[in-house]
């Protein structure tokens, strides 16, 4: 068994301090201080069990077209555990199709994630695509994600006087129109530096926005990510603010790629935000990170994305 210390107050000086400071909060704060000084020095150390901890597989695989067909696959840790260097799990076997057509399972470990060598067509028609992972000493997980249609990009724009922004951060102006279909929907949205001798060879750089209803930034990669609960089945105008610093325009074009996301895929961008900002806060409140994995943990999602060059 693990065992782990912590400080617990006796029982009977708790409830007497607590009626104590019911009555003098208002009047006396030194006498809250002094109460706070008596409670400390009234705790004692018990010891209490913990049950063995069974790791179990985490992974997170966001698929789409227009991004690198990459999976990773790590070992979870349990909170008294410290992390090793490494969590790579390189012995995975990852099986993933849709509906009824082949199999691919021949995906190729590199480094720390697994790829699919060939390109994958996700505009196959049907309703969901599966994962299923399974390693030595694992229980084996399985998933599925929903297929979605491309979101509907009217038109786009860059501004390219330059501009700094409160941090000293050079950056452009970009913005983008599309057309919201009338049900719930979630996206994604990033600027990424395209490269005029291939239009193939693209890179993200780091995007944000002052835009109210899209605010929230993605933790995982350098993008906004948000739900169309304000705007459902209107036409759309997204405001996007990109780093100026990696860009050429004698040897780049710059492409905004809006990507159709799950609800899935959106409360993983949300819970996980929250968890990275929890981290940074001694006072905030544990987050648990949203997952669609069963037997294990992480996210499965394939997007639906266009790349839309605006310069």
């Amino acid at each position: 068994m693990n065992e782990q210390r912590m400080l617990v107050s006796n029982q009977e000086e708790n409830k007497n301090a607590f009626l104590f400071t019911k009555s003098i909060l208002n009047n006396n704060i030194l006498a809250y201080i002094f109460l706070l000084t008596i409670i400390s020095c009234t705790s004692q150390i018990i010891d209490i069990e913990l049950p063995p901890y069974e790791p179990q597989l985490a992974v997170t695989a966001i698929l789409g077209n227009n991004r690198p067909d990459l999976v990773y696959v790590n070992r979870s840790t349990s909170i008294e555990q410290e992390v090793e260097f490494s969590t790579v799990v390189n012995d995975a076997k990852i099986r993933f199709w849709q509906d009824n057509e082949a199999v691919l399972d021949d995906f190729v470990f590199v480094e720390n994630a697994y790829f699919y060598p060939s390109p994958i067509n996700y505009e196959e028609e049907g309703d969901n695509f599966f994962l299923t992972v399974s390693a030595s000493g694992f229980p084996s997980i399985s998933t599925i994600a929903p297929v979605l249609q491309s979101p509907m990009i009217i038109d786009g724009s860059l501004d390219r006087a330059i501009k700094l922004d409160v941090k000293s951060t050079l950056y452009y102006d970009t913005k983008i129109q599309f057309t919201d279909p009338p049900e719930e929907n979630f996206y994604h949205a990033q600027v990424f530096i395209v490269k005029k001798h291939d239009l193939n060879e693209y890179y993200p750089i780091w995007t944000w926005t002052d835009q109210l209803l899209f605010t929230q930034e993605s933790r995982i990669d350098d993008g906004v990510f948000f739900s169309d609960i304000s705007f459902n089945g209107q036409k759309m105008e997204l405001r996007l603010k990109a780093e100026a610093q990696y860009i050429n325009f004698e040897e780049d074009h710059v492409a905004i790629k809006l990507s159709h996301i799950s609800k899935d895929h959106y409360l993983f961008l949300e819970s996980f935000a929250a968890y990275e900002r929890a981290k940074e806060d001694p006072f905030a409140e544990p987050v648990i990170v949203h997952s669609n994995i069963e037997n294990g943990h992480g996210i499965f999602a394939i997007e639906a994305s266009e790349m839309y060059i605006v310069d």
